[in-house]
């Protein structure tokens, strides 16, 4: 506890009820430190940051390297061991740290910014959840609420502001989160990073909030990485211009890119994709030959 305070508090660990280890093994494996993560608080899906997870709180112990944690078996036989001890924890409390430092909000347009700013953002009391990355096609989600906002008093993190999530271990999912709502399609259609030439390449499927895009034989350029934001342009049924989307890239494989959606062009300017204009682009795609 000295990372954070000057003072320790008494340990009533005794008197708390234990999580589930299983559950909590099964959070440190699809969220294990040193992963990039992507976050939105108080349920607002299209106000999405980007962050890092530096570290665990397990039983309030700060724990900043993935070897001071150890699982060992799943469900219920798991049994989780701290900084190589013999005995198992019994688990009461588990919570990420994360930097308090927003990271994405440049990229956000200014209604979701001043969305971002009435909602507090890593605001104490705040639900926030997290995104970790596909894993055998399912994206792991968690909700967490923020207790604390501190300063690390020592250690490789010392003087680093971060916010400390308490986790629901029972609200870990694993989904599609669009395969319910995603479109097949192929549809040509080109990309464009910054002022680099356009590049062709393939839609194969669209959903509200993202797109997959083929490559050809040769795969993506080594320029073409996630993180990345790049524009998408392509001809839908019945138009005689280009509709234009900007977004970042998720992922990207030698073959398949998933573009996150965030923003379309229109007379000329961006802004922020809405419902409306998503319900378009998949009303005109319906109108499509099936892939």
């Amino acid at each position: 506890m000295g990372l954070f305070f000057n003072k320790s508090k008494p340990d009533i660990k005794a008197t708390l009820q234990a999580l589930d280890v299983g559950a909590a093994c099964a959070v440190l494996q699809h969220f294990p430190i040193g992963t990039s993560v992507r976050y939105y608080p108080e349920f607002k899906k299209n106000i999405q940051l980007d962050t890092v997870i530096i570290g665990y709180m397990v039983n309030n112990i700060p724990l900043f390297s993935a070897q001071d944690i150890v699982c060992e078996g799943e469900g219920a036989t798991a049994r989780l061991l701290l900084r190589h001890e013999k005995k198992p924890s019994r688990v009461t409390s588990l919570s990420i740290i994360i930097p308090a430092e927003n990271r994405g909000v440049g990229h956000l347009d200014y209604a979701r910014r001043e969305e971002l700013e009435r909602t507090g953002g890593l605001t104490r009391g705040n639900n926030i959840t997290l995104m970790a990355l596909v894993r055998q096609g399912k994206t792991p989600l968690i909700q967490t609420t923020v207790t604390k906002n501190t300063i690390v008093k020592e250690g490789p993190f010392a003087n680093t502001p971060v916010a400390v999530l308490a986790v629901d271990v029972t609200s870990l999912l694993l989904t599609d989160q669009r395969a319910h709502q995603r479109l097949q399609v192929q549809v040509p259609a080109q990309i464009n990073i910054d002022n680099d030439a356009p590049l062709d390449c393939t839609m194969a499927d669209f959903s509200d909030h993202s797109v997959r895009l083929r490559s050809g034989e040769a795969g993506w350029p080594a320029n073409i990485l996630a993180g990345h934001r790049l524009s998408l342009a392509f001809r839908l049924p019945g138009r005689d211009s280009d509709t234009v989307l900007r977004g970042e890239i998720y992922r990207v494989d030698y073959n398949d890119l998933v573009l996150m959606l965030e923003d379309i062009q229109r007379d000329g300017q961006c802004r922020r994709l809405e419902v409306i204009d998503v319900l378009e682009i998949k009303s005109k795609l319906l109108q499509l030959p099936p892939a």
